[in-house]
């Protein structure tokens, strides 16, 4: 009995270890290097129904550089805006990071590395060297419905889920379709904090955008809740909201939610409350576990001596 309850607890504290391990390392599962010197190939296939796609305008950006050990350099066109790109841990990460650099790429009118039209329904990119690139697929305005297609943010070669990496890259594009209501409603926007609250700034400026042309400017502080609102017409435009003069020692991450905007700024400063929370949930399980065991041994003996 003690042995089969010493070994559970042994699995049971392993597990809880290797689940440790896994969340303080980066989410590169690479097991072998990138090969920085070898050109990738992505083809794009778009479907829809039976929708033809030919003479339909990409864009592709290169965001990010990768070396040898799968880590990003922002390219020159993105280096001047403080985004976390490195230790990204989830695909709701990936999301936001996305739509922030989507969201700059508008504003700004960032130009692509390249311009490329979609022909019977595929297009064929080719000599791509490592890094992390985002493909925007121009809008289809139809009579009676907008036909959009997801933005795509790859990595380039790709990770595969058995830790190799694959140069000859497929991605499927999905579209959707939209139909305005032309009914005026409301967007929201919203600034959410994730610091200390330390050396965070009395108020922040935001920019507005709709179809890429910037409507409005606002400063967001405690003084409106650090939220704004406004009521437009649905009719099928693009809005955007960007953040400007982000704080320092801060990195901003930007979603866009159905009709609200979430502004997150996140400080670059480690919190120590935040890392003593996490020994301190470590140390309870352990103690739990051992209350556990010592309580089992006993009940254990008792049965013995019984």
């Amino acid at each position: 009995m003690k042995k089969i309850i010493i070994k559970s607890i042994l699995v049971i504290a392993s597990i809880f270890v290797s689940l440790s391990s896994v969340q303080a390392f980066s989410t590169e599962i690479a097991n072998e290097p990138v090969d920085i010197n070898k050109k990738s190939k992505l083809t794009l296939e778009y479907n829809y129904g039976e929708y033809l796609f030919d003479e339909i305008d990409i864009e592709v950006h290169k965001i990010a550089t990768m070396n040898e050990s799968f880590l990003y350099t922002l390219t020159s066109e993105f280096e001047g805006y403080s985004i976390k790109l490195n230790g990204i841990k989830t695909n709701d990460e990936w999301l936001v990071l996305k739509n922030t650099l989507e969201s700059y790429i508008i504003a700004d009118e960032i130009t692509p590395l390249s311009i490329n039209k979609v022909y019977n329904n595929k297009i064929e990119l080719s000599d791509l060297e490592p890094g992390l690139y985002l493909i925007k697929t121009k809008t289809i305005e139809e009579e009676k419905y907008i036909l959009k297609f997801d933005t795509l943010l790859i990595n380039v070669p790709e990770l595969k889920e058995d830790g190799t990496w694959n140069y000859e890259i497929v991605a499927k594009p999905k579209a959707s379709e939209f139909t305005p209501i032309y009914e005026e409603v409301t967007y929201k926007v919203i600034k959410e904090w994730k610091d200390n609250e330390k050396n965070r700034p009395k108020e922040v400026q935001l920019e507005i955008y709709q179809n890429g042309d910037i409507i409005e400017n606002i400063k967001l502080s405690k003084e409106n809740n650090w939220t704004y609102s406004w009521v437009a017409l649905d009719d099928g435009s693009t809005w955007n909201v960007v953040e400007r003069n982000v704080p320092k020692n801060y990195t901003v991450s930007i979603l866009n939610k159905e009709r609200n905007f979430y502004v997150i700024n996140t400080s670059k400063e480690k919190n120590p409350k935040t890392s003593d929370s996490v020994y301190l949930y470590m140390y309870l399980f352990m103690g739990s576990i051992s209350g556990i065991v010592l309580l089992l041994l006993a009940l254990s003996n008792k049965k013995n001596k019984n």
